[in-house]
């Protein structure tokens, strides 16, 4: 399997992880992975039927395996078995429980930075408060701005967000539209300590992690935390600002997911897995079992966002490959645009703070190009804000970058399709929350703890995103290969 490479990061996240991501609880819980180390194999299991967990559990437990999860409306399980003990669906036992697709577990690449990231500290330190978990945001504390938003936000550093001002988020915040209890999972990691932007929107309650390392866990690069604020940081706390500032609550029995932000994937040769049939049968098992799952999170009413990934690679010409989990008829794959020079100059040392008089030249940015790191074709359905780095080392490259949340309060500068997926995770939170307005739904009803009933069918969100796309100027058919549907556009799906 080709992975997602990122140039300074080695992150991963196991397949089985992913997985328990969608099913482990109704309506989808974020999740990362499950460690596999010396101790044993972890396997991911596909089946039909009811299997009974202690029927299954004794089946496994007979090989020297043992029963980890079991989900029989995704009809998915995991275990793990002892050193030098594999398992296969011709496994004693396993058939009769209607067990007929056995896959080991293996890693997929996050779709991480394509560059260093530059933080900023916060103001004071009395304004600060992993290979982890996922994260559900959410509206129980209402200690955060929620109110419309008209002019400009007073956070320090949104005169240097590009990203929600190029797509028209603005728009939908002078409307009160913010996505207020539309709830969105980021399966990712690591998180870290949570700053003043981010504290009050997640609900540790439903909050997993299957890497057995503590959310808060200190890390150099906290993916999950960049991306979640990206999709949720607060607004008007002068601060850094979302496109989302709240999302994410309880559910009966689970995260209740509206939305999961995959901000990783990998790339399957089927030519290559041909002429290995042991290894190219796992693997195609492992797709099979991970569209089972995306088409359970479809079922469940909730959105699947991924990152298209970060190696210039025209799928288009990829014919032997597919693409998981972009590829799937029930995700919304994302590329990444960026403007490059947008600080006519000169910046400070650091590159970041644009001295020109006016600050950055958003009027005359060009938004309508290719990040040049971005994957992009025929798996690409829209394309959203994701940073560059092209114009390294020049002064101020990094104001092409995403500004978005560090941890204890600071603020990062990032690049890369991780980032370009959590605006449309965004976006779609935005579209949610409109949708059950105009339906008439009170908010008390929208935002219950225990709401497990959806307004808005996932195939109707990705339409809409899709039909609110602005194809970049040029040939429309060779632009549609580039960007998909187009770069996405806040007024024109919400209908404002």
């Amino acid at each position: 399997m080709m992975a997602f490479r990122p140039t300074h990061v080695a992150a991963a996240a196991a397949v089985v992880g992913l997985l328990l991501a969608f099913t482990a609880l109704p309506c989808g819980v974020a999740t990362r992975s499950l460690k596999q180390d010396g101790l044993g194999a972890t396997y991911v299991l596909g089946f039909v039927g009811n299997a009974a967990r202690v029927q299954l559990d004794g089946a496994l437990k007979a090989v020297g395996c043992s029963l980890t999860f079991v989900s029989n409306e995704a009809g998915i399980a995991a275990a793990t078995c002892d050193n030098g003990m594999t398992l296969s669906a011709s496994t004693p036992g396993l058939s009769k429980l209607g067990v007929n697709v056995v896959a080991p577990d293996l890693e997929v690449a996050m779709a991480d930075t394509r560059n260093g990231q530059l933080e900023a500290e916060p103001d004071s330190a009395s304004e600060a408060t992993s290979e982890a978990a996922s994260v559900a945001a959410s509206v129980a504390d209402p200690g955060f701005f929620t109110g419309p938003i008209i002019g400009e936000p007073n956070d320090r550093f949104w005169p240097y967000q590009w990203g929600p001002r190029s797509i028209g988020a603005p728009a939908a915040w002078a409307q009160g539209i913010n996505g207020k209890c539309a709830r969105v999972a980021v399966v990712d990691g690591p998180f870290g300590t949570l700053g003043v932007d981010l504290e009050k929107k997640f609900d540790m309650s439903v909050t997993r992690s299957f890497a057995e390392i503590p959310f808060t866990a200190n890390t150099n690069q906290p993916h999950g935390l960049w991306v979640s604020g990206v999709i949720g940081a607060e607004a008007n706390n002068s601060r850094s600002v979302g496109i989302l500032y709240a999302a994410e609550r309880k559910d009966k029995g689970g995260a209740g997911a509206d939305i999961i932000n995959l901000s990783l994937g990998g790339l399957f040769d089927r030519s290559a897995l041909r002429q290995d049939k042991t290894t190219g049968e796992a693997r195609e098992n492992l797709m099979q079992l991970m569209n089972r799952a995306l088409a359970f999170a479809n079922k469940n009413g909730v959105l699947v966002v991924a990152a298209a990934g970060n190696e210039f690679m025209d799928f288009n010409s990829q014919k032997s490959n597919y693409t998981s989990p972009c590829q799937n008829s029930n995700v919304i794959c994302v590329a990444a645009n960026a403007p490059v020079g947008i600080c006519p100059g000169p910046c400070d040392p650091n590159n970041v703070f644009c001295l020109a008089p006016g600050g950055l030249n958003f009027a005359g940015a060009n938004y309508s190009r290719l990040a040049s790191y971005s994957n992009y074709g025929r798996a690409v359905d829209v394309t959203a804000p994701g940073g560059d780095y092209a114009d390294f080392p020049k002064p101020c490259f990094f104001d092409d970058f995403i500004a978005t949340t560090a941890p204890n309060g600071g603020t990062s500068w990032v690049s890369g399709t991780s980032f370009s997926a959590p605006h449309v995770s965004a976006l779609a939170a935005l579209y949610i929350q409109k949708a059950a307005m105009d339906k008439g739904v009170l908010e008390s009803e929208l935002c219950n703890p225990n709401r497990v009933k959806t307004f808005v069918s996932p195939a109707q969100i990705k339409t809409a995103i899709m039909r609110g796309a602005v194809l970049p100027p040029g040939n429309a058919g060779e632009m549609r290969r580039i960007f998909g549907a187009g770069i996405i556009n806040v007024p024109r799906t919400l209908g404002l």
